[in-house]
This record gives C-alpha cells, sequence and structure tokens, in this order.
C-alpha cells in the first residue's frame, strides 16, 4: 500500500483486462472489502482527476500580466496609473473595454469585474503578488 500511484504502470505487454489502475487491483489482489475499498477508492480518484483542469489566472491577473509585458520595467505606481486608466476606458466606452471598474487609491483597493464572480475588490497587497508574478513569468525566474 505504500507505493506510489507511479509505480503501477503498466508495460503493454500486459492483457486489456488489467490495462486500468482499477483491473490491475482486480487481477494483483486478494479478494475481500479492503480490494472492493481500494478499488471504490481508485475509481472515485479517477472522476475528480478527470473533472480537474486547474486554476486559471483571473481577468484581473490577465491584464496585469499583459501590462507587466507590454512595460517590463514599470512601478507599481504605474500600474495603478495603467489600472485607473483602463477603469476609464470602461466608463467611457462600456463594460467590454476593461475589467477594471475603479481604483482608490485612499482604501487601497481595486475593483473588477469578473464573469464568475461579478463585482469583485481586491486590495493593492494583492495587485502587488499579481505583478510580481508576472514579473518572475516575464523574467523566467522560477
Amino acid at each position: 500500500m505504500g507505493r506510489r500511484a507511479s509505480s503501477f504502470r503498466l508495460t503493454q505487454c500486459e492483457s486489456d483486462s488489467r490495462a486500468t489502475a482499477t483491473g490491475y487491483c482486480a487481477a494483483h489482489l486478494p479478494s475481500g472489502p479492503q480490494r472492493d475499498e481500494i478499488i471504490d477508492l481508485l475509481r472515485t480518484g479517477v472522476a475528480i482527476q478527470a473533472q480537474w483542469i486547474g486554476r486559471r489566472p483571473g481577468p484581473l491577473a490577465r491584464l496585469v500580466r499583459r501590462l507587466a509585458g507590454e512595460y517590463p520595467d514599470m512601478s507599481f505606481d504605474q500600474l495603478l496609473n495603467l489600472l485607473h486608466i483602463e477603469s476609464m476606458k470602461r466608463e467611457h466606452l462600456g463594460e467590454s473595454a476593461s475589467c477594471v471598474e475603479s481604483v482608490n487609491r485612499s482604501w487601497e483597493l481595486v475593483t473588477y469585474h469578473d464573469d464568475t464572480k461579478a463585482r469583485v475588490q481586491v486590495g493593492f497587497a494583492h495587485v502587488r503578488n499579481l505583478l510580481s508574478a508576472a514579473r518572475k513569468q516575464i523574467h523566467g525566474s522560477p
């Protein structure tokens, strides 16, 4: 039981009935309630793995990444100015122009529109983290 799942990889010469993890367990483990429990856990894990997509960046993270790519030596204050310009675009050209609704420097909040969550407010610390992550990705730092 202490083996990793990757150690259960099968070779192509094994039969098709044991080509899955559940088939492998059914063929190599003795019958009983423990084997049935292991097979049920494997089936649950396979179902979860099929649904797993991973965490994708939201609209604000994508915008910050795009701006950091266009202006590689941008400071945080310059990023806030660009986000304010994006909010002005949204105000004058409509909702489809930008996801940023407002930048409030006194409360240190950025309000943006996310399609899944509607209106979201994040602090400047979160925006700083997004900028740092974008810089790391652009400059290739780990």
